[in-house]
């Protein structure tokens, strides 16, 4: 909600000033309550995790057990997305791994709700839409082709000329 988004930004402006300000980070990202700092001094690093960890418990919260320092090369998981470099210095943004798991036990999920008659194809059309949505955002054309042959081999049986009807509005609109 809306009210979510102005707590987590209002609790954690101090945070924020103290990380760029105090601390003199200069690569610091946050949204809502993901953040990253990079910089190339993992002392430097080393010292803000523990400033950080007390201010943050401070407030009555925690860091999660996801919080490490890592190389840069490895790469950062960062709002659902899988950001590295590239041999060539290129950055790199993947769907994480999680997030396509998730995605196929959900549509196996609803492949039941619509054996059930609970739901209807249209509304599984416009959930997959939307996770495509999503993936589009990274660099993902074929982990989208491999979803949507997905979602043809589970929802196939059904009705498969919506779906091609579908895709051919898709490709019209150019979201192919």
């Amino acid at each position: 909600s809306q009210n979510s988004q102005l707590i987590a930004l209002a609790v954690l402006d101090d945070l924020d000033h103290y990380i760029k300000e105090r601390l003199k980070i200069k690569y610091y990202v946050r949204y809502m309550d993901d953040f990253i700092l990079i910089h190339e001094d993992k002392e430097v690093l080393r010292n803000a995790l523990l400033t950080i960890t007390e201010m943050v418990t401070k407030l009555g919260l925690r860091l999660n057990a996801k919080t490490c320092i890592s190389p840069l090369r490895q790469g950062v998981v960062f709002l659902k997305y899988r950001r590295f470099f590239n041999k060539t210095g290129k950055l790199i943004v993947k769907v994480n791994h999680k997030s396509i798991s998730k995605e196929r036990r959900k549509l196996r999920t609803l492949k039941g709700m619509v054996d059930k008659g609970k739901m209807n194809l249209n509304d599984i059309c416009l959930h997959f839409q939307s996770w495509s949505a999503h993936a589009a955002r990274a660099n993902s054309r074929g982990l989208i082709r491999q979803m949507k042959n997905y979602v043809r081999q589970i929802f196939g049986g059904h009705n498969e000329s919506h779906y091609q009807k579908r895709e051919r509005t898709d490709r019209a609109q150019g979201t192919d």
